[in-house]
């Protein structure tokens, strides 16, 4: 489940962990990001990468 507040997002990650990223760069609308965790929206789709583990593609 992603909440995209256009500046943030919020997410619960495949690991059930409750996670918050920010726009990264702030001005940023597809992009959003903070060690170790990495989102990408594109379209209806999603690209969410976290440090360690393999990255998972999934549909908005």
């Amino acid at each position: 489940m992603i909440d995209n507040r256009i500046t943030a997002v919020s997410l619960v990650d495949p690991d059930g962990d409750m996670v918050e990223l920010p726009a990264a760069p702030a001005s940023q609308r597809s992009r959003y990001g903070q060690t170790p965790y990495a989102l990408v929206l594109d379209g209806n789709e999603a690209l969410y990468m976290k440090s360690g583990k393999e990255p998972v593609n999934c549909r908005r």
